[in-house]
């Protein structure tokens, strides 16, 4: 009962120095009434030691740290209910170790951790997730350590990485695990800039690219029938490691594409091998899916151009310039720009983009010019251009926000604007670009435009379409009256484009729910597409994603749909007002006709020119010129 109650105090204290104290001193008379034969006991102790963990973070006592320590060696000892706890408490007690090194620069502490992470990691009964985060921090410290190359201990981590079961996760651990394997991913990048292995920095690079966007589609919201206790202890943020559940491990069946967990979670997680075929298999299929919907109307065949990838850690940020479809690499160059400071510049573009002060806006243009964009252009020798060559932008993760392509130096007089030098584009990974195909189908121009229902949450659309359809030729123009959603995708079967007006529900926990909002309450869901054999290769997003309603401004829906099938998209970075946005979508269907009809394959040109002539006109505000951007081929 002691330990029931603990677990919720837990689970609710957060900081709340005085309701952690009441959940040790629980602990700490539940713990001898426990036989010493019985799994709890460990499962007790474990949680005794995250407690003085919490207590530690609110006091920064150091005798709440080693009391921590104490209990998880006790705790590493003790009998368990499955083999896969003792990998959980034995990863516990060396990230424990390894934070009392990070703050009082104990050695012996930081060997201890480094043959407790390595045993944690090649445990036989652990949980991809664990062996992957044990590795990975085993890495860090012997980078700590400074005594040998961590490079192929980050390599080891990503492999485990690769065996990771993201279907199978909680959506709110698997996003949470999805960033450290990013994060592993540009460290093991950098490692390898440093050794001068440039190849193995893009390939690493890319698996961190493949683990945010590809992966990150397979997340589902499962549901499995746990002990309603350890549900409502799992809003702890230390709850997967408290209660032993790292990875809920079910069945799959190879006759239906479903999961199903059994109730006794931690009793399956000991046949974890036995599951482990069939759910990579089905992690395959997922991706190789979404990597070939991407390529499947590879209408453009070579491209002559160069992907930049920003590689951001906590190691060094660079720029990896390269050829694709060429054994050269141009260069690399190294950012001077902090690794923090670009995760800040990116949470500043989320709050601030779509603000009506262009001094916000202008900051975070000329952050971007100084710490990317100058060194870039500088290292490719760009010159101001009438007809500028075309960039590939790639940066997985949190920083994938940043507005790169409205970078701009506004201490020159006059200003000097990345849209002189190139084109940009934005790529979510490599392969997609450097594998294209030739086309399947050959259909006339037309696009298909998708209005929103009259709605307090949705701009009305009316003016922009009308707009529109006077610049497009009429041929070419098809409005979607209200439709079924089998009505609305037999309809994009048959188009070369689609234009949405309608507002974009997002869902971070699980990004192939995001979806589209249409006249009689139909959503239409990126895992309706990821479905589809055949989408339109190219997309004009003009309504803005929202988050719970609120207007989030993000490039991530616009590249998402590039993993669902689509080849080109061109999409507002934030909202657009009502008055803003018909001039902008007029404008770049103007310009698109003026390169040679309705052909997808200059959109990225169309906008960048759309770009220009809207901010020398001054018909429209500085966010809503600089706030579109192109993503894809």
């Amino acid at each position: 009962m002691e330990l029931a109650i603990c677990r919720r105090l837990l689970s609710r204290s957060g900081n709340d120095r005085e309701a952690i104290q009441e959940s040790i001193s629980l602990l700490q008379e539940a713990f001898p009434c426990i036989p010493c034969e019985s799994p709890n006991k460990s499962v007790c102790c474990n949680s005794l030691a995250l407690s003085y963990l919490t207590l530690y973070g609110a006091s920064a006592e150091r005798s709440d740290l080693d009391h921590a320590i104490s209990h998880l060696r006790e705790a590493t000892g003790m009998p368990v209910s499955c083999p896969s706890l003792t990998a959980v408490f034995t990863n516990n007690l060396a990230s424990a170790l390894q934070t009392r090194h990070e703050k009082y620069g104990d050695k012996p502490d930081l060997l201890a951790a480094i043959a407790l992470f390595t045993a944690a990691s090649h445990h036989n009964a652990s949980p991809p997730s664990i062996s992957f985060q044990a590795a990975w921090s085993r890495a860090k410290c012997v980078k700590m350590l400074n005594e040998q190359p961590a490079l192929p201990l980050f390599q080891e981590a990503l492999r485990m990485a690769q065996r990771i079961m993201w279907s199978a996760l909680r959506d709110y651990a698997a996003q949470s695990l999805i960033l450290d394997v990013i994060t592993c991913a540009h460290m093991a990048a950098s490692e390898a800039l440093i050794a001068g292995d440039i190849w193995t920095a893009i390939e690493c690079f890319e698996q961190g690219c493949s683990t945010y966007w590809v992966d990150g589609l397979t997340i589902r919201s499962l549901f499995f029938p746990v002990d309603a206790e350890v549900v409502r202890a799992k809003e702890s943020a230390q709850a997967l490691e408290v209660f032993g559940l790292p990875e809920p491990i079910g069945t799959i069946s190879f006759d239906e594409d479903i999961i199903t967990f059994p109730s006794d979670v931690v009793g399956q997680i000991k046949d974890y091998d036995t599951v482990m075929a069939p759910m990579l298999k089905q992690k395959a299929t997922w991706k190789s899916k979404a990597e070939a919907a991407c390529r499947s109307t590879g209408i453009f065949g070579q491209l002559d151009g160069r992907v930049v990838m920003i590689n951001a850690s906590p190691t060094s940020c660079d720029a990896i310039l390269i050829q694709p479809n060429s054994e050269k690499l141009t260069s690399v160059v190294h950012l001077p720009i902090e690794y923090s400071t670009l995760y800040e510049l990116a949470t500043a573009t989320r709050l601030e983009w779509g603000s009506t002060e262009d001094s916000k806006i202008k900051a975070i243009c000329q952050n971007i010019w100084d710490g990317i964009a100058l060194p870039v252009v500088t290292a490719l020798q760009l010159t101001e251009a009438d007809d500028p060559p075309r960039i590939w932008w790639c940066s997985p993760g949190p920083i994938c926000d940043l507005p790169i392509h409205a970078a701009a130096d506004y201490t020159a007089d006059p200003p000097r604007y990345l849209t002189s030098y190139l084109v940009s584009s934005y790529i979510p990974f490599l392969s997609m670009y450097s594998e294209p195909v030739q086309q399947t189908r050959d259909l006339p121009p037309k696009v298909v435009f998708l209005q929103p229902p009259r709605s307090l949450f949705d701009r009305p659309a009316e003016k922009e379409i009308d707009s529109v359809r006077s610049t497009i030729p009429e041929q070419n123009f098809h409005l979607v009256p209200p439709a079924t959603l089998p009505d609305i995708i037999s309809e994009l079967r048959n188009c070369t484009g689609i234009h949405i007006t309608s507002r974009a529900e997002q869902r971070h926990t699980d990004p192939a729910d995001c979806r589209y909002v249409l006249p009689g309450d139909v959503h239409l869901r990126l895992s309706d597409l990821l479905a589809e054999t055949t989408v339109p290769p190219f997309a004009f997003l003009s309504a803005h994603p929202e988050s719970n309603y609120y207007p989030k401004p993000t490039c991530r829906l616009p590249q998402d749909m590039l993993t669902v099938g689509f080849a080109s998209t061109v999409a507002a970075y934030g909202p657009i007002s009502d008055e803003e946005a018909p001039i902008v979508s007029s404008r770049f269907y103007s310009e698109l006709l003026k390169l040679g009809g309705l052909d997808f394959r200059f959109a990225a040109k169309a906008l960048h020119r759309t770009m220009i002539a809207l901010r020398e006109s001054g018909e429209v505000s500085m966010s809503a010129w600089s706030m579109n951007m192109h993503a894809g081929l």
